[in-house]
């Protein structure tokens, strides 16, 4: 009877250590469920962080399109909104870093969950010794009782359940410890990507900024050769004038002094001559100088297309990287429609500066006409209070919409 009851206490201790696995292995399956969500999360920022380089990139193409046309004051403010594009992408960064720092947690909680495993697995061991005990005690006392004889079934019977559940655990985390490798593939490809991306968005700047210190440039040499210009034509005329007159002069001295004052005249008409010829080769210097100025003009117009050329190039190939990217993130196509709500928000935000800008334009030309009616100073005195305060207010609308605009962003 007493071996009887150590059976039975043996075969109690066997599912105690039995319960003490199943409960490690919900211990493991909670941090891989945290692990998981964790890695959702790592990804939710990374698409926040692309999210900034697309609208990056349709900064870029917006300055690209207003390049030529633009002032200085919407080059300004082109300049601004690019800060604040990247001030959006050191954000997008700075949310990467927090989930590369989640996901650090998470290979924490997987190595927990490693330890978890190996003491699940010395629990095993145990019971496996615990089921061996008892399998011999019960050996040597088949005969004593059916009761000891279905416990140990049991036990077997239990024993087999948690050897069968260790094996998945441990498929379902080597598919855990595959996926999660080809998590992080994944994103050290687009970490590299967006580098690349980023260095040629850089050296294409750089090279428009060399471009425009080109232009200004050409432009002072142009303007250096169109007063060559006026100095070559000034310089005609005087030798037109002097020919005239050494002509007359050379007249009236043979007519006055016979041979001998001729031949003097017409040496000071051979030293004129030779004065004109040398102020035309110095206008033919003058025209080569321009142009020469003119080609680097021309020149400068075709290094302009095709920086132009290049980014667009460089937009379709970041459209494909997008393309891509959303092949691997079904959820990325929300994308698509929050850079449509901004484009549409960019445009309405540029038709109301129009208005604004119209009616503005308005209310000063019809101020102003007040003003020269009632006797302000004149037609000259109204015109001029028109144009302050036209460029004035213009201004200062255009300013308060570019605020508005790059605000929210900011």
């Amino acid at each position: 009877m007493a071996s009887r009851i150590d059976d039975l206490t043996r075969s109690q201790q066997t599912l105690e250590q039995e319960k003490q696995g199943w409960a490690a292995d919900g211990e493991k399956w909670a941090v891989e469920k945290s692990s998981w969500e964790e890695e959702r999360a790592n990804w939710a920022a990374e698409k926040q962080s692309w999210a900034a380089e697309r609208e990056m990139w349709a900064a870029v193409k917006a300055a690209r399109e207003r390049e030529n046309g633009e002032s200085d004051e919407g080059r300004r403010e082109l300049e601004q909104r690019l800060g604040a594009l990247s001030a959006q992408l050191a954000a997008a960064e700075a949310a990467k870093a927090e989930a590369e720092a989640a996901k650090a947690a998470a290979e924490a909680a997987r190595a927990e969950a490693e330890v978890a495993k190996a003491a699940a697995e010395a629990a095993r061991a145990e019971a496996e010794a615990a089921r061996a005990e008892a399998e011999k005690t019960l050996e040597g006392k088949k005969g004593e009782s059916d009761q000891a004889t279905r416990v140990a079934a049991k036990a077997a019977a239990c024993l087999a359940e948690l050897q069968k559940s260790l094996t998945q655990a441990q498929v379902d985390l080597a598919q855990a410890h595959s996926t999660l490798q080809e998590k992080e593939e994944q994103v050290q490809a687009r970490e590299g990507e967006v580098r690349e991306v980023r260095q040629e968005l850089e050296a294409v700047k750089e090279r428009l900024e060399a471009l425009e210190v080109e232009l200004e440039a050409a432009t002072q040499q142009l303007k250096k050769a169109a007063e060559e210009q006026q100095l070559r034509s000034e310089l005609e005329a005087s030798a037109s004038a002097a020919a005239a007159s050494a002509a007359l002069a050379a007249s009236a001295a043979s007519d006055a002094s016979g041979v001998e004052a001729g031949e003097g005249v017409g040496s000071r008409v051979d030293q004129l001559e030779a004065r004109v010829e040398a102020l035309l080769g110095e206008v033919a210097s003058a025209e080569r100088a321009k142009a020469e100025v003119e080609g680097k003009l021309a020149s400068a117009g075709r290094e302009n297309a095709r920086l132009e050329d290049l980014a667009s190039t460089k937009e379709a190939e970041a459209k494909s990287m997008f393309l891509q990217l959303s092949q691997l993130k079904a959820d990325n196509a929300s994308l698509s429609s929050d850079l449509a709500g901004a484009t549409d928000k960019v445009h309405e935000l540029v038709a109301k500066n129009r208005r604004m800008d119209k009616d503005v334009v308005t209310a000063a030309a019809e101020a102003a006409l007040r003003e020269q009616e009632q006797g302000g100073g004149g037609a000259g005195g109204g015109w001029s209070s028109l144009a302050l305060v036209t460029v004035g207010v213009g201004a200062a609308v255009g300013g308060v919409a570019v605020m508005k605009f790059m605000g929210p962003r900011a």
